[in-house]
């Protein structure tokens, strides 16, 4: 519980981010109506994680029933319960280099210091690890000792745009299909 309002942070940087690129940019989730009073559908996604550095899509397809009550009051709830749904997904392991200047303006924005996990995580490059395995690596790995509660916090960068992007699509602007 100590670690939520760091979590909230981000998230709120998250929701920022999402709500500018839903102005420029399409999502196109696979959706099935669902003829009910209490849920408005079933949208199709894979759960993928980013900290800076990393990226890690999953394999499997996250099958998410979008209830009527939806709102980003539960965000925070809503996001640990996929995150812990998806603890057996496998995925590939994605690296990518951050430059200093970078790291440094991602660092004051994500609420911490960026960890540096392509050095230290390149022998698992494009190799298929789980969802369970990339946050334990980002906690317990001695390369992120100082930064591994704030990788962990970051890791709702990309589950909290996600569902910024369902909310945006069919609560905001009731949308039958996007």
């Amino acid at each position: 519980m100590r670690t939520w309002s760091g979590t909230e942070d981000v998230m709120k940087v998250d929701l920022g981010v999402a709500k500018r690129s839903c102005k420029h940019h399409s999502v196109k989730f696979p959706t099935l109506q669902l003829p009910s009073d209490r849920w408005i559908r079933l949208v199709r996604f894979r759960m993928a994680i980013y900290v800076p550095g990393l990226v890690w899509p999953s394999d499997q397809w996250v099958d998410f029933a979008l209830s009527t009550d939806f709102d980003l009051e539960h965000l925070v709830r809503l996001i640990v319960k996929l995150l812990h749904i998806c603890m057996d997904h496998e995925g590939n392991f994605d690296l990518h280099e951050v430059d200093p200047a970078t790291s440094a303006k991602l660092s004051h924005v994500l609420c911490g210091p960026v960890a540096d996990v392509s050095a230290s995580f390149n022998h698992l490059q494009g190799s298929k690890v789980s969802l369970r395995q990339v946050l334990s690596l980002l906690r317990d790995h001695p390369s992120c000792e100082h930064t591994n509660k704030y990788a962990l916090k970051q890791a709702v960068l990309l589950p909290t745009v996600i569902m910024a992007s369902i909310y945006e699509t069919w609560i905001q602007f009731d949308m039958s299909d996007t």
